[in-house]
């Protein structure tokens, strides 16, 4: 049964994304290796209408799916299907589809997208990760759907747990060329669509920084400087938290440990930044429980 009504969804304007997570830092971890990429090849298909694509691919197994394959990341058009098409101060369908704004046009290709994967440990969460997908894209993992996306610069991203296993897995996305989002993406580009960057999952820990903020102020006259943290932890957490301050010889400079989601790191006659001498700090995160390391987090600052 097909929850998720396709065409419905791409034409209101008022559904930009489904179960998307909330935007984030992009904050680098370091400890644990949690990062598992999926980019590679995936079954593919191309169909120039909606009605034209395979119906409830999600739901088939894959070998009884007879789909081409694509590199992903890369654009659809640029892999053969379709054709690229470029207009400036136009819309793609002007003088094709007599439509008003949210409507779609008749011409709206999709990509069917299906990718088995194997996770081989344990965690508290998994996450999806897609960082461009045009225009639009619908997700779903082990035939359930999960969620739905626009915005095509975006990261998007999806809690998978409760939909995926240890062991083998596999994930559906189909992508639109348009919705309803595509009367205020109109500009001076190439139309292209499908999964154009990284496809990542990620496997978080109990305990996970999931958003911070760094900001660096320095007094009148330059010579000392505060670095202020501000940091959530994933809730019910309530670990410790500490940071180092290491100049680019890697000596440390300055340290501080967290409190209320708040740390202060001072240093005196810090190397300062600029375009001609772009001088950085390495700033290092630890997240324990009981001193047990749960997370490193490396930031240049």
């Amino acid at each position: 049964m097909n929850i998720f009504n396709e065409i419905q969804t791409l034409a209101d304007p008022n559904i930009v994304e489904i179960n998307r997570m909330l935007p984030h830092s992009s904050h680098r971890v370091t400890f644990p290796n949690i990062k598992t990429s999926l980019n590679g090849r995936w079954l593919f298909e191309y169909a120039d209408t909606l009605e034209q694509g395979t119906e409830c691919f999600w739901e088939k197994d894959i070998s009884d799916l007879h789909f081409t394959s694509i590199q992903v990341p890369s654009n659809i058009e640029l892999c053969g299907f379709g054709q690229p098409h470029y207009v400036n101060t136009m819309y793609p369908w002007d003088g094709i589809d007599q439509i008003t704004p949210g409507q779609l046009p008749s011409n709206n290709p999709v990509g069917s997208y299906v990718k088995e994967f194997h996770i081989n440990t344990d965690a508290d969460r998994t996450i999806i990760s897609f960082e461009g997908v045009q225009s639009a894209f619908a997700l779903w993992a082990n035939k359930k759907f999960v969620g739905y996306s626009e915005g095509s610069f975006t990261t998007a991203e999806f809690d998978l747990s409760g939909y995926v296993t240890k062991g083998k897995n596999t994930i559906a996305v189909r992508t639109y060329k348009y919705c309803s989002g595509s009367w205020l993406e109109d500009q001076d580009y190439w139309r292209l669509f499908g999964i154009f960057r990284d496809v990542n999952i990620y496997q978080l820990p109990t305990v996970h920084l999931q958003d911070m903020t760094v900001k660096t102020a320095l007094n009148s006259d330059y010579t000392n400087a505060n670095i202020t943290v501000a940091y959530q932890i994933s809730p019910g957490q309530n670990p410790v938290v500490t940071g180092r301050l290491i100049n680019k010889k890697g000596d440390v400079v300055g340290t501080a440990m967290g409190q209320d989601n708040l740390m202060h790191i001072k240093i005196a006659n810090p190397d300062l930044w600029s375009a001609e001498i772009p001088n950085l700090y390495k700033m290092v995160l630890t997240i324990a429980v009981d001193s047990q390391t749960m997370e490193v987090i490396e930031e240049n600052v």
